[in-house]
């Protein structure tokens, strides 16, 4: 027995430095052995680990992120003082946006101005230099400007409604970035939704990007002056304020743009 536990423990010292190791397993004793009838435990050998690659905790799926998070579309309401509230709110909760960096460098959201059964829906690129001091649509002499050519197309001021593609000026005056253009897309969209205007009046390329990128991108020179459409709703593309206010020579080929626009609304 002794020579015997000593083979036993030689085997067991082989089998640990070959990687197994052991557990204790309670053990039935064999009724024709003296030794097993004591009923103690035996250790075995356990196999080695398996080799192969360390599982790894499931990662969630990815989602996508949107650049310019947007609500899904608010229900227009049936009447027009309904509507007209719409407006208003609408219009205020965009003063503390914060879409992009247009807000570090701003003097005041330019929302737009108008009433919610505005016949013509006019929109500029980016909020004048005075607008932008007022917080407020159509100030300075550009804005003057171009509420004389309002006038002189026979409509009130509570027939157009006037915003920008921007509703914050960019420093200088340039022209916005993609991002920032599409940041505001969701406001002007609403706007359009609420006003549901007859006609639409885009004033140079960043204007007409914001509603008809693919026609824009043709270049302004190629579609200005001619008929285009979104959502059903006839679209005049035409010159930018700021261009038209420092040549006054353009003014008789904007004048031309607006005759179609008159027509298009029925005014003689």
């Amino acid at each position: 027995m002794a020579q015997e536990s000593s083979d036993l423990a030689s085997q067991r010292r082989l089998l640990q430095s070959l990687g197994f190791g052991f557990i204790e397993v309670p053990f039935e004793p064999r009724t024709d052995s003296p030794a097993q009838a004591a009923g103690a435990p035996q250790r075995v050998p356990s196999p080695p680990a398996a080799a192969g690659p360390k599982s790894r905790t499931a990662l969630p799926p990815r989602t996508a992120v949107p650049v310019a998070p947007t609500s899904p579309a608010a229900a227009i309401p049936a009447d027009k003082a309904g509507r007209q509230a719409a407006l208003i709110e609408h219009e205020t909760s965009m003063r503390g946006c914060d879409r992009c960096n247009l807000q570090l460098v701003r003097g005041q959201v330019v929302p737009g101005a108008g009433l919610v059964d505005s016949r013509l829906f006019v929109i500029a690129e980016v909020p004048l230099a005075a607008d932008d001091a007022e917080g407020s649509s159509l100030n300075g002499p550009i804005g003057e400007m171009t509420r004389k050519i309002f006038a002189a197309m026979k409509l009130t001021p509570e027939q157009v409604y006037f915003t920008t593609a921007v509703k914050c000026r960019p420093p200088e005056g340039r022209p916005p970035s993609t991002i920032e253009r599409r940041a505001c897309q969701p406001f002007l969209a609403r706007q359009l939704q609420l006003v549901q205007p007859e006609v639409i009046v885009t004033c140079g390329s960043e204007a007409l990007a914001a509603i008809l990128p693919a026609k824009a991108a043709d270049g302004l020179d190629r579609v200005r002056g001619r008929w285009l459409e979104w959502q059903r709703i006839p679209v005049m593309p035409t010159l930018s304020l700021e261009l038209i206010h420092g040549d006054q020579s353009l003014k008789r080929v904007v004048w031309g743009d607006m005759q179609a626009v008159m027509k298009q609304l029925g005014i003689g």
